[in-house]
């Protein structure tokens, strides 16, 4: 489990955010099928599978969030916390 929540961290950290989410799939797909399944037996296994599940979402975001900060970096970006507001550009002479 462990070698496909950092392999889907790895991945999902070059691509774009949005991919992570199937990133995280195919990597639970893998996880089911190979490790926990066997010979490509997938199955549902309840609330092992959501925990699963859940971990490999939140380490394919974790990885697309730090990948887009580098990205955002090197590319002299400053990432956006937050989204601005009309109301925050005041003029100040």
């Amino acid at each position: 489990m462990v070698g496909y929540g950092l392999l889907a961290a790895i991945v999902a950290a070059h691509t774009r955010p949005a991919a992570a989410v199937g990133v995280a799939l195919v990597a639970w797909l893998f996880d089911n099928g190979f490790v926990i399944g066997r010979h490509a037996h997938l199955g549902w296994h309840g609330g092992a599978d959501v925990r699963r599940l859940i971990i490999l979402l939140a380490a394919g975001a974790v990885g697309s969030m730090l990948g887009s900060r580098i990205r955002a970096a090197r590319s002299g970006q400053a990432p956006h916390d937050a989204p601005s507001l009309a109301s925050d550009r005041v003029f100040r002479p």
